[in-house]
């Protein structure tokens, strides 16, 4: 029986926004839709509030198959709790992170629901929460833990993925090992080869850098040698957000001032130079630009500080492939820079360093040893095609509820229902969309849908049929979760013995502007449908039904019937008939 797995992107409204942990659902629906081989939608779901399920789905309008929003009811409280971020939010969040019984049942209270709606078998969350790892325990819910990274182009993308958590809590770092202090500090070899390019032709880590596409990479490049000239030693201080979970949870107490302030008043001197790499994303608010602001006044007199943020991939591997050791709190450019064979300096704890490795800012820097590296890549950072591919998944959901006592797990976990494969494709030919007896829409081909009471939306507009040989037809309408007030996966179009398919979105301002609500912005439906994939549009009535994320369908207002005559459609507000 394959596991159903939900994802969890967090409710709490970071940095003061509610769509802050979008890009993560973003990236995730980016992978599964390349990956139609290895994943179905049937096997998945991203958990998310409206405001990520509407970014998410306008940039991917295909991704809404695996998307559910959580329940209105369910939403308020995390709207509520949340004070701002830039007084007494942050605070609030590291508590969170830590455990906060107080933030409990509004935890509990959203994944009941969303279990109701869709049977997961296993919950994977992006990060750390003690808070959301306690309310699991309770409700007997085995929990996978992730985190992006390390690893960027031109390198494969790699995930961790461990039942234990992420960075401190991370299970296998026992296991590493650092290189003997006389051991020589050497480039990776050919142990560590990777598939790098469109040809995936085998380099190591250091020849990689060899690629870079000019001239951005020979513009970095040389910012950095003319800096960096005559220079025996070359320092990378890599910043991180300040309010980011994991120097919040795993942090040590380290912040990217302390830790500039104490490398520069410990490592400075003669032949050394270092550079100041900020992190990317700290305009992305007040609080984090307040904090990177500090750091960079900090160094604004210092010659033998080069504050280096030029954008771009080829600017950050330039970084790395011309430094001398890399310092950090717990950036994955800590293992990155292990790939490169370089010296790292890792205060808090990261799931890619032993617990006590790099942490002494007096002592030398540390690398980990060849093998580390391998079992690194090899069991914790997850590639790709392994991540996404069914076998993990249920792999690793097998071995947390095998760890799982069995009192824990539910009784009903047995007997789930099972939710339709809802196709990724934008549009999609199937064969007839019937109402039965017992209140279900089958579509044959697709599956079998329980329909819900009530209709939320409008097959408002039909034109057709234009005389010619390519006759076609235009349906345009929307309609939103019923039971959400979210948007739909999907809709099914059907007339006579065939139906179709429609995923995509369009922008229904007028839609957004009745219900005053700008989520709603991106329900819309607008497809031409071909008359042969259609034939018996003519002489049957066309009737259009929403489909929910969670295998659900709700029919829409107006059924269409074509008059021969005018060879227009006419709507007929009624009942559909079963």
């Amino acid at each position: 029986m394959m596991a159903n797995v939900a994802v969890l992107l967090e409710p709490f409204p970071i940095r003061n926004t509610f769509s802050s942990h979008a890009w993560i659902g973003e990236r995730l629906a980016q992978m599964l839709l390349a990956e139609p081989h290895g994943f179905t939608v049937a096997d998945m779901r991203i958990l998310c509030n409206e405001p990520s399920m509407v970014h998410i789905a306008a940039c991917l309008p295909a991704a809404r198959p695996y998307l559910l929003q959580a329940p209105p009811g369910c939403q308020a409280p995390f709207t509520a709790a949340m004070a701002d971020w830039h007084t007494s939010g942050v605070h609030t969040w590291r508590a969170i992170q830590g455990g906060s019984p107080a933030h409990e049942p509004m935890y509990e209270a959203l994944v009941t629901a969303l279990r109701d709606a869709y049977p997961f078998d296993v919950l994977a969350y992006w990060g750390t929460n003690e808070t959301m790892r306690a309310v699991a325990s309770r409700l007997g819910i085995p929990m996978l833990w992730a985190e992006y990274g390390p690893l960027r182009a031109p390198f494969p993308t790699r995930f961790c993925l461990d039942a234990s958590g992420v960075n401190g809590m991370a299970s296998g770092r026992a296991t590493l090992r650092l290189k003997s202090p006389s051991a020589p500090i050497a480039v990776p070899g050919s142990a560590l080869d990777l598939q790098v390019g469109p040809v995936c032709t085998p380099v190591s880590a250091y020849e990689a850098t060899l690629m870079l596409p000019p001239p951005a990479a020979a513009a970095a490049l040389a910012r950095l040698l003319q800096f960096t000239r005559g220079q025996d030693r070359v320092v990378l201080l890599v910043m991180q957000l300040a309010d980011d979970a994991n120097i919040l949870a795993f942090g040590n107490g380290w912040t990217c001032q302390a830790l500039t302030r104490t490398m520069l008043k410990l490592q400075a001197g003669p032949g050394t130079v270092f550079i100041l790499r900020p992190h990317p994303g700290e305009g992305q608010s007040y609080h984090t630009l307040q904090d990177g602001e500090a750091v960079r006044a900090m160094v604004a007199d210092r010659t033998d500080v080069l504050v280096f943020d030029d954008e771009g991939q080829d600017a950050y591997l330039a970084c790395l492939s011309i430094t001398s050791e890399v310092v950090c709190i717990n950036s994955s450019v800590g293992f990155e820079a292990a790939m490169f064979g370089k010296p790292v300096r890792v205060v808090g704890q990261a799931a890619y360093m032993p617990a006590d490795g790099g942490a002494d800012l007096a002592a030398p820097p540390v690398q980990l040893d060849d093998q580390s590296i391998q079992t690194l890549l090899q069991d914790r950072f997850i590639p790709e095609g392994r991540f996404w591919s069914l076998a993990c998944w249920r792999e690793k959901a097998a071995s947390v509820a095998h760890a799982a006592a069995p009192r824990l797990m539910p009784p009903q976990a047995a007997d789930l229902r099972t939710v339709p494969r809802l196709p990724t494709a934008a549009t999609r030919a199937f064969g007839e969309a019937r109402l039965v007896g017992d209140g279900t829409l089958v579509v044959d081909g697709l599956g079998a849908f329980a329909m819900l009471d009530e209709a939320a939306g409008y097959a408002d507009h039909i034109i057709g049929l234009p005389p010619g040989l390519d006759e076609r037809f235009h349906v345009r309408g929307w309609g939103f979760d019923p039971q959400t007030r979210g948007m739909l996966a999907g809709f099914v179009i059907g007339a006579g013995d065939r139906s179709v398919w429609c995923s995509t979105v369009s922008h229904r301002s007028d839609v957004a502007g009745h219900y005053k609500d700008p989520a709603k912005l991106a329900c819309g439906f607008d497809i031409h449908i071909a008359s042969s994939d259609m034939p018996g549009v003519c002489t049957h009535p066309v009737r259009v039904f929403g489909v929910t994320a969670t295998g659900f369908a709700t029919h829409l207002h107006q059924e269409w019937r074509f008059d021969e005559r005018t060879r227009q459609f006419h709507a007929q507000e009624q009942p559909l008939a079963t």
